[in-house]
């Protein structure tokens, strides 16, 4: 096996032994794990194991992809298979894999590929030009000049050929957009509107071109993509524009309806309290004239309360008299008695009393009746405060409503 790899190894070199074969390149293409994407982990070689679809995963993405499960898909092409029992270990090596390593590691390592080009004037392995700067490498023809490098891109012969591009790395080489990942080296130039995908010129042959599809050319339609962007944009910046003086013009409406609420507010606040101070100050007229009144009143009740006392003591010191006259049995003294009894008695009868003392109900002037007219009057008058407010906030509440329903 090892002289069979030797003799590959040789036939790739070519028999003018004029090209120069990248061995690390080589590694990267056969000995890579298309899932990592290494050839190496913690310094050692990847341990690479051959599924039953024939492809080639290293076991540390296996560990990881069946992680104690019975079953497990193909990573690459999803073909379901079981996992043996002895797990990841029961998987078949790769033999060829690690025979071909093992052949690479044992090659005396060579000077850089671009350096030995540009030593040994490398020849193009098609139509032998010399090619003064080494850019693309085929693995089966060699290095390519730039014509026979679109000649592989271009021939159905020549299409199933690797090519390696000199200085990009397998990684940097997948993760290029500008270049197709399926066919290395072959540039995006189309985009198919329909499918929004981006095409080179072999997908573009394969692909779907039926009347629903629109393949165009990719920097047209990148032109006219951004045309169509940018007279949108122009219409955002008329909108911006808008935008920001609407924003402006809200927040001076906030500012203006900020100050006007605060500035209603204290006006209430200070109406009202003049409200508290008129109605405090006629509380207390009517309290004052209610108690000038009542003392008024009083004096009066006090007098023929007075006038009543001294003429119930008269009476009755007069009565007392009268007694002591009846049991009098003198004739003269009984005159003399009576006649000095007489003046009181006449004095007594000429005494004038106020017998109407009951006070009318209306003398306060704060009748039942006054006081509740004067609070439905009141009510009424209080009712009429703030309607221009009332009216705006059922206008505002109208236009609220429209704007919900928009």
């Amino acid at each position: 096996m090892q002289k069979d790899l030797s003799t590959f190894f040789d036939t790739m070199a070519s028999a003018s032994d004029k090209r120069v074969f990248d061995m690390i390149e080589l590694k990267r293409a056969l000995l890579e794990c298309p899932v990592c994407i290494d050839t190496t982990r913690a310094g050692q070689d990847l341990e690479l194991k051959l599924l039953e679809c024939h492809h080639t995963v290293c076991k540390g993405c296996l560990d990881q992809l069946i992680d104690g499960k019975t079953d497990f898909h193909c990573p690459l092409c999803c073909r379901p298979m079981r996992v043996p029992a002895q797990g990841v270990d029961g998987i078949q090596n790769n033999f060829y894999a690690q025979q071909i390593r093992d052949y690479a590691n044992s090659c005396k390592p060579k000077d850089d590929v671009g350096d030995a080009a540009l030593k040994e004037r490398v020849k193009c392995g098609r139509c032998k030009d010399e090619i003064r700067k080494v850019l693309h490498q085929c693995v089966s023809c060699g290095y390519l000049c730039s014509t026979c490098t679109w000649q592989h891109r271009d021939s159905k012969d020549l299409r199933h050929h690797t090519i390696f591009i000199q200085g990009r790395s397998s990684q940097t080489k997948k993760t290029t957009s500008n270049f197709c990942g399926t066919h290395d080296l072959c540039r995006l130039d189309f985009y198919c509107r329909t499918c929004r995908v981006a095409l080179c010129k072999l997908c573009k042959e394969f692909h779907d071109t039926g009347p629903l599809h629109s393949v165009r050319d990719v920097c047209k339609e990148a032109q006219e993509t951004w045309d169509e962007t940018d007279s949108l944009l122009d219409v955002v910046i008329n909108r911006q524009s808008l935008a920001f003086e609407v924003f402006r013009k809200v927040r001076c409406e906030e500012e203006r309806v900020a100050t006007e609420s605060r500035e209603a507010k204290e006006k209430l606040k200070a109406f009202i309290r003049e409200c508290h101070n008129v109605l405090s100050r006629r509380e207390m007229e009517l309290i004052g004239s209610i108690d000038h009144r009542s003392k008024q009143m009083s004096k009066c009740l006090k007098y023929s309360k007075e006038r009543a006392q001294d003429l119930l003591a008269k009476i009755g010191s007069s009565m007392d008299y009268a007694d002591q006259i009846k049991e009098e049995r003198d004739p003269l003294s009984v005159i003399r008695a009576a006649a000095a009894l007489k003046p009181a008695l006449l004095d007594i009868e000429k005494t004038l009393l106020d017998a109407d003392i009951e006070h009318d109900d209306s003398f306060l002037s704060v009748t039942d009746g006054d006081l509740q007219f004067d609070v439905a009057a009141f009510e009424h008058m209080v009712s009429l405060l703030g309607k221009s407010c009332e009216k705006s906030q059922a206008e505002d509440a109208a236009a609220q409503q429209q704007f919900d329903e928009l």
